[in-house]
C-alpha cells in the first residue's frame, strides 16, 4: 500500500501540519520516508492552538529537524505596516516570547495591500493597536466599553478607504462559549446588529430546556402542572400573572388544555414534524419570539432543535416517551460536542462577529476587539498528567513535581500562541483589554511584559503582578500602539440602514435538465425505472417484468420450499446474519427467520440444506464458506462506479455471447449517464 500510495501521488502537501498528532505524521513517515518522492509539511507553530482535540505542535517541530530544506514566508499580506509593528513590538519585549525555544517570530514585512486602502476616522490615521486598561472597579464595564467603541465607530466618520465600515467589519474574539452572550447583550443594548460563531452545543441552551417541558406537557396533556410549566416558558411567554389569569378562567384552562390534547394526537397519530409545525403555528411561536433583542438566536436554536429532535425520531424509531427521554439523556450528557449540535448562525446580514479564537483562526477581519486577553491557565483538576520529554508525548501516573512544572509551561505556551492568534486577526486596527486583579496574572500577556527571565521563575513566582504598569511604560508614547484606560460607555446608539423595500417575484428556471445523468441500479435497467437504489433489494420482483411460471411439480426437502421473492428474502436474510463458522446460532435464527415470513415446518429442511452449502468444498484445496467467520466478510458492500451513454446497444457489443444479446434486446431503459449503483452480497 505504501508503495501505491507513493506511486500514485508523487507529490504531498500537508497543509496546517502545525495541528498534526503523533499518528499522522507516523502515517507520512512511513509512506513517504526515505523515498525521492517530495513531500512538504506547511504550517506555522506559533499558530498551533488546537492541543484540546490531540493536535501536537512538538510532531510539527520534530518533522522541522529532519527537514532537509526549510521556507519561510517573509511578508505580511493582511495587516497594516503599523498594526503588523505593533504586534511585533509586544512579542519582541523577550527573546523567548513563544516558551518553546524551537518556536521563534520570525522578520516579517507589510505587503503594503492594507495600507493602500487604510483606516481613518475623520480623515485622520492614529494607532492601529489599542491598549485598553480596566482597573479592578470596571470589570462589569469591559462589554459595554466594546460596544459603545462598537457604535461611535459604526455611527461616525470611520472609513476603510473611501467606504464607511459596516458592522460586518468588525469581530470580537472570545476564549469560550460562555462569553459571546456576555458581549452579544451589550451590543444589543445599542442595538447593533451580532452574529455569534460559536462550537457550543445547542443542546446546552435555554431553548433545549424549555422545548423539553414544553413536549413534557404534549405527552401529558391532562397533568395540569406540566401543563402549567410549559406555559410559563418563552415558547409560549406567559409570566405568573397571566398564567394565574388563565388557570382562574376555566372555560379558557379547558380550551387550552384541549389544545394540548390536540398536540399530543397529532404527535401520536402524524408524528413529531406535523405536530411541532402545527404547535409553532397555531401558538405563534415565531413571532413571539422575534420579539426579544436575541429573538433570531432563539428561534434558529427552536428550529435547530426540531430538526435535531426529528432526525433521533427516524434513526431511532422514537416514539413520544422515547424522544423525551432521548432528550433528556443528551441535555444532561456532558458528551464530545458533535458537528450537527453546534450551534448554528442566526443570521447571514450586516452584524458584527462575535467569534471564539480557535474558529478565527486562518480568518481576517478588519478590526478586531479582544476583550478577555487576561486568560489565566485552567485551574480545574486534569484528568491526567501529561507532557513532552524529546518531543515525545508522556503520561504520568506518578504526577512527579518536575513533570508538573514542565505541563504549566507547555499550557503556558499554548496561551501564548491563542494570544497570538487573536492578535494577527486584524487588518486594520486591533484593540486588547486588560483587566487588572488583585492577583498575580500567569497569563500569556503577563508573561510577555514579564522581568522574569525563564518561564519557569515566572511560573514559580506565580506570574506578574503589575502588568498593566509594564505596558504603560513601554508603549506610553509609542506611535504604534495606544495605552489607555478603559473609556466611560458613549450615548451613540447605531442607527441600522432602514430596510430598503423590494418588489418580490418568483424566479423563473429556463434551462434544461439532462434526465440522463443518474445514479442507476441493475434492477433499473430490467425495471426501466430510473430511482436510485438506497438499500440491497434482494430479490424484488420489478413491475412490468414479466417472471414465466414453472410447472408445479411434486417436491421433497429443500425443493418443497416455497419460490417467490418472499422465500428469496427470508434465505437471503438468514444467510445474512448467520455466522457462517459458528453452527450453535443456526436452528435459532432460521427459526426466527421462517416464523417472521410465515413459513412453517421447514425448520430441519432450512436447516439441512444451509449446512450442506457451508460445508462445500469450493476449488481444489478444501476450503468452504464455514472457515469463513462473521468478523471476516462484508455483507451487501455498496459500490459506484461511473458510467457514460449506457445503452442496449453499447451492451450488446459487449457481450457477444450467444443468446445473451436476444436477453439484451428484452431490456427498455433510457440511455444513463452518472454512476451505476449496486450491492455485493458477500466479501470475503
Amino acid at each position: 500500500m505504501r508503495k501505491s500510495l507513493r506511486e500514485r501521488f508523487t507529490v504531498a502537501l500537508v497543509d496546517e501540519f502545525q495541528d498534526t498528532d503523533p499518528v499522522q505524521y507516523s502515517i507520512f513517515s512511513q509512506i513517504y520516508g526515505g523515498s525521492d518522492r517530495s513531500v512538504f509539511f506547511i504550517g506555522d507553530p506559533k499558530q498551533a492552538i488546537y492541543g484540546f482535540r490531540g493536535a501536537d505542535v512538538f510532531t510539527y517541530l520534530e518533522a522541522a529537524k529532519v527537514a532537509n530544506r526549510r521556507y519561510t514566508l517573509g511578508r505580511n499580506w493582511r495587516s497594516e505596516a503599523k498594526l503588523l509593528d505593533g504586534v511585533n513590538a509586544i512579542f519582541r519585549r523577550r527573546g523567548d516570547p513563544f516558551v518553546i525555544e524551537s518556536i521563534d517570530l520570525s522578520p516579517v514585512t507589510a505587503s503594503g495591500k492594507a495600507d493602500a486602502e487604510p483606516l481613518t476616522i475623520g480623515g485622520r490615521r492614529d494607532q492601529p493597536l489599542r491598549f485598553w486598561i480596566a482597573s479592578t472597579d470596571d470589570k462589569a464595564r469591559v462589554e459595554e466599553a466594546v460596544a459603545a467603541e462598537i457604535a461611535s465607530l459604526l455611527a461616525g466618520e470611520t472609513k476603510i478607504g473611501e467606504r464607511k465600515i459596516e458592522p460586518r467589519d468588525i469581530a470580537v474574539l472570545v476564549n469560550n462559549n460562555t462569553q459571546p452572550g456576555w458581549v452579544q447583550r451589550a451590543l444589543a443594548d445599542y442595538r447593533i446588529p451580532s452574529v455569534v460563531y460559536s462550537a457550543a452545543s445547542v443542546l446546552k441552551s435555554g431553548e433545549a430546556s424549555e422545548l423539553s417541558r414544553v413536549l413534557m406537557a404534549v405527552s401529558q396533556p391532562t397533568h395540569e402542572r406540566i401543563v402549567r410549566s410549559a406555559l410559563a416558558t418563552e415558547v409560549f411567554g406567559l409570566n405568573a400573572s397571566a398564567l394565574e389569569n388563565l388557570s382562574s378562567d376555566e372555560a379558557d384552562w379547558e380550551a387550552t388544555l384541549n389544545r394540548f390534547a390536540d398536540y399530543h394526537v397529532l404527535w401520536r397519530d402524524h408524528g413529531f414534524v406535523q405536530m411541532m409545525r402545527a404547535l409553532l403555528i397555531g401558538e405563534k411561536v415565531r413571532s413571539r419570539l422575534l420579539r426579544w433583542r436575541d429573538g433570531e438566536r432563539r428561534l434558529t436554536n427552536v428550529l435547530h432543535l426540531i430538526e435535531l429532535l426529528h432526525a433521533a425520531c427516524v434513526e431511532n424509531r422514537l416514539g413520544i416517551n422515547g424522544l423525551i427521554k432521548w432528550l433528556a439523556r443528551q441535555i444532561s450528557l456532558g458528551a464530545e460536542l458533535k458537528d450537527e449540535h453546534e450551534l448554528r448562525l442566526e443570521s447571514d446580514e450586516d452584524a458584527v462577529r462575535i467569534v471564539t479564537i480557535h474558529k478565527s483562526k486562518g480568518l481576517e477581519y478588519d478590526i478586531t476587539f479582544s476583550p478577555f486577553v487576561r486568560k489565566e491557565p485552567w485551574s480545574a483538576a486534569k484528568e491526567f498528567l501529561k507532557f513532552h520529554e524529546d518531543d515525545k508525548l508522556v503520561l504520568d501516573l506518578e504526577e512527579l513535581p518536575a513533570h508538573k512544572q514542565i505541563r504549566s509551561r507547555e499550557e503556558l505556551a499554548e496561551m501564548v500562541r491563542q494570544l497570538y492568534v487573536g492578535l494577527t486577526r486584524a487588518k486594520h486596527r486591533s484593540y486588547l483589554i486588560w483587566q487588572e486583579r488583585k492577583a498575580k496574572s500567569k497569563s500569556a500577556l503577563a508573561w510577555l511584559f514579564s522581568e522574569e527571565a525563564s518561564a519557569d521563575a515566572f511560573l514559580e513566582e506565580k506570574g506578574e503582578s503589575n502588568t498593566s504598569g509594564s505596558v504603560r511604560v513601554a508603549f506610553g508614547e509609542s506611535d504604534l500602539i495606544a495605552v489607555e484606560d478603559l473609556p466611560e460607555g458613549g450615548a451613540k446608539v447605531f442607527p441600522p440602514a432602514p430596510a430598503l423595500r423590494t418588489s418580490l417575484a418568483p424566479r423563473v428556471f429556463d434551462k434544461e435538465i439532462d434526465r440522463s445523468w443518474r445514479i442507476s441500479s441493475f434492477s433499473s435497467l430490467i425495471s426501466g425505472r430510473t430511482e436510485e437504489p438506497e438499500a440491497p433489494d434482494y430479490d424484488r420482483a420489478e413491475i412490468g417484468v414479466e417472471i414465466a411460471e414453472e410447472p408445479v411439480l411434486q417436491t421433497q426437502g429443500i425443493h418443497a420450499f416455497p419460490g417467490g421473492m418472499r422465500a428469496g428474502t427470508c434465505l437471503h436474510l438468514i444467510l445474512e446474519e448467520l455466522d457462517f463458522a459458528d453452527f450453535s446460532q443456526l436452528r435459532p435464527l432460521v427459526a426466527r427467520k421462517l416464523s417472521d415470513f410465515h413459513f412453517e415446518n421447514f425448520d430441519e429442511v432450512v436447516c439441512d440444506t444451509l449446512e450442506k452449502t457451508l460445508r462445500v468444498p469450493l476449488g481444489e484445496d478444501g476450503f468452504t464458506l464455514s472457515q469463513v467467520s462473521r468478523p471476516s466478510r462484508l455483507s451487501e458492500l455498496e459500490f459506484i462506479f461511473p458510467i457514460t451513454a449506457l445503452t442496449t446497444e453499447r451492451l450488446r457489443k459487449v457481450f457477444q455471447m450467444e443468446e445473451l444479446p436476444l436477453a439484451i434486446d428484452r431490456l427498455q431503459f433510457a440511455p444513463a449517464n452518472g454512476f451505476m449503483k449496486g450491492f455485493i452480497d458477500l466479501v470475503f
